[in-house]
């Protein structure tokens, strides 16, 4: 996110690669081996034979942004979650109880903070008629809720704008042998 800022503000030009189409170009060259000099080379070979239309000024969408800035302090949180519970569980061992209960305060407050971090980004879906379907969509398959569906969102598709039913199934570690979504939108 920080290059693309960079290339934004200064617009220059950007050929951006999809990740399945390096990976036919590297099997179409022979590259076997994943490493980064031999990724260079072949993102550098690729980029011989892209047409002059194939690079763009990119453009920032500011509803992408602020929903993945809401998705990165959405995971600092859950962190502290998961470090407020590993202590909880060690205290709870030893039995401080004001500590616990100082323990289970403080990850009241953080889990509280990480259900206002996900009603803002339902917020600024629900105001983007195409996100909001897309939104819809992802929660539409089994098992599902509101936050795994805005994670989704974010992380996939706003990245990934044209992804097909299968390769969304890919994404989101699903098993590909089962039909999770019916209705892909």
């Amino acid at each position: 996110m920080v290059l693309d800022l960079e290339c934004v503000n200064n617009e220059i030009l950007v050929y951006k690669v999809n990740p399945r189409d390096s990976k036919h170009f590297s099997q179409a060259i022979k590259h076997r081996n994943k490493t980064d000099v031999l990724d260079a080379k072949m993102l550098w070979d690729m980029q011989k034979i892209a047409k002059e239309d194939d690079y763009k000024i990119l453009k920032l969408n500011k509803i992408t942004k602020e929903l993945e800035e809401f998705l990165s302090y959405y995971d600092f949180l859950q962190k502290q979650i998961v470090a407020l519970k590993n202590r909880l569980e060690s205290q709870m061992l030893r039995g401080n109880k004001w500590i616990i209960k100082e323990l289970q305060k403080e990850l009241k407050a953080v889990e509280k903070k990480q259900d206002k971090v996900v009603e803002r980004m339902k917020g600024i879906v629900n105001k983007d008629k195409e996100l909001n379907e897309r939104f819809k969509c992802v929660k539409s398959v089994s098992g599902i809720g509101d936050r795994s569906s805005l994670l989704l969102l974010t992380m996939f598709f706003l990245k990934y704008p044209n992804v097909n039913k299968k390769e969304l199934t890919a994404l989101a570690g699903l098993d590909h042998n089962r039909n999770y979504i019916r209705n892909f939108c």
